[in-house]
């Protein structure tokens, strides 16, 4: 009978359901616990790169667009890409946010009319913008993107319910049907 404490940031809805439900109370918390023990030792200044396309095989404006078709078929208006591997794929990016990983810590946004919004800290963009991979006004700062989401216009959107977190599942909820 024990109230167990997570972090809703690190969940999916699935996850909490099938490993937390049965067995105990659930209460979301919304601070980094292990944070406040010991600060992690990453380099969040090192800024994503991006791979040249004779590396990649195909340029990420084909990649939006297969997307953006696929959005078409079922009405979609946006299409939220949280899983960091699949943001690194789509836009041919990496980054040095994990010590063993070249994924980019970052959330994406594709609209059924091909625009991209790449959602991380703007310091780890600055190299892709200098670059001409993303424009300034396809990024979007990770604080901002609460409010910035409730400001689109639209209705529908496809979230992968297996890696998106649950806070940003309830974030999109709030205003919009997910498909």
């Amino acid at each position: 009978n024990l109230t167990l404490g997570i972090d809703p940031a690190l969940f999916t809805y699935q996850q909490i359901k099938k490993f937390f439900l049965r067995h105990s109370k659930v209460k979301f918390i919304n601070e980094n616990l292990i944070d406040k023990i010991k600060k992690p030792s990453v380099n969040k200044s090192y800024p994503f790169f991006s791979l040249s396309n004779n590396i990649v095989g195909e340029n990420c404006k084909s990649k939006v667009k297969k997307i953006s078709n696929y959005m078409k078929r079922f009405n979609a208006d946006f299409i939220f890409i949280s899983a960091p591997e699949n943001i690194a794929w789509i836009l041919n990016i990496r980054g040095k946010d994990g010590p063993n990983s070249p994924v980019p810590n970052a959330r994406l946004l594709i609209t059924k009319t091909n625009k991209i919004f790449l959602i991380t800290k703007i310091q780890k963009c600055k190299k892709l913008i200098k670059n001409k991979t993303i424009k300034q006004n396809e990024f979007i700062d990770i604080d901002d993107f609460p409010k910035k989401i409730l400001n689109l216009k639209g209705k529908n959107f496809i979230i992968d319910d297996k890696s998106c977190s649950i806070f940003y599942e309830n974030l999109i909820k709030s205003k919009f049907k997910i498909i």
